[in-house]
């Protein structure tokens, strides 16, 4: 539970961290290992942990967020392995509330009754309702959107899958429902969309958003585009793809230079305001 998520960014930012790499195999598989020859033990064995179940917990403001998460945390993976959530006060409770007088015994029982079930699940399927539906959602969890939002939301199938699971096994189910699979993507839909609440003040990467800036002095070629914005130090293949970004606000057009015609592009709307 990380009340100030931020001092966790600004941790992974330090040389050598590996906090991110930690995180993002914590996802994936649950097993980790340290092999820094200052954690292991006594007969030179590293750290490691197995089949772990970590959970993180953080609350940071929506600044804090765009300041702090670096373009390479938004593009590597570790955005889209957390669930990112808005919320916001929903009354005044000058004399706070009364969580001391509600009792959470029937649904603490509960919740060990489903885990205690849980460890008995063996591999769990889609019933055939389920796995139609599946079917039909899948095409727009996979769909590719351009920017840190993009970025952040790319895992939405797998995301949707283990909530789904969830679901199944807190109703103590032997397979993934319907209901099981509409409310995994009812969840998922709102945080997707906090997400994009979240992260579209930075809707374009830094260099595309830099071509953006430059285009709006006037239309320019693509050799001047990798001179002017990647100062010489990009492939054709990454100013093609900071391009794709951007393709909706830009047009593109030949032009006839007395030799090899010039591929031009310039911008058709004013870009986005970066801070709206």
């Amino acid at each position: 539970m990380e009340s100030e998520f931020g001092s966790v960014l600004r941790g992974m930012q330090r040389n050598g961290c590996t906090l991110s790499a930690i995180i993002r195999n914590a996802w994936d598989t649950g097993n980790l290992r340290n092999l820094a020859n200052k954690n292991r033990d006594k007969n030179g064995k590293a750290l490691c942990a197995t089949d772990c179940h970590i959970s993180v917990i953080g609350h940071i403001t929506r600044s804090e967020l765009s300041t702090l998460l670096d373009e390479n945390d938004s593009s590597n993976g570790f955005a889209n392995r957390f669930l990112w959530v808005h919320s916001s006060r929903s009354k005044l409770l000058p004399d706070g509330g009364d969580i001391q007088s509600v009792s959470f015994d029937a649904e603490i029982k509960w919740l060990r009754r489903a885990v205690h079930n849980a460890r008995e699940r063996g591999e769990m399927k889609r019933s055939s309702e389920a796995r139609e539906y599946w079917h039909t959602i899948y095409p727009n969890l996979t769909m590719d959107h351009h920017g840190r939002w993009g970025q952040a939301t790319s895992r939405a199938e797998a995301q949707v899958v283990r909530l789904a699971l969830v679901f199944s096994l807190l109703d103590g189910g032997e397979q993934i429902t319907l209901p099981h699979l509409e409310a995994a993507e009812a969840v998922w839909n709102y945080c997707s969309e906090s997400a994009r609440w979240a992260f579209m003040e930075s809707r374009f990467s830094r260099h595309a958003q830099g071509i953006l800036n430059a285009l709006g002095q006037g239309p320019l070629t693509l050799a001047q585009i990798s001179r002017e914005v990647f100062s010489n130090n990009a492939s054709q293949n990454e100013i093609e793809e900071c391009l794709r970004e951007i393709e909706s606000l830009i047009t593109v057009e030949k032009k006839t230079t007395g030799g090899r015609d010039a591929t031009v592009f310039s911008l058709r709307v004013q870009p986005p305001d970066s801070n709206p």
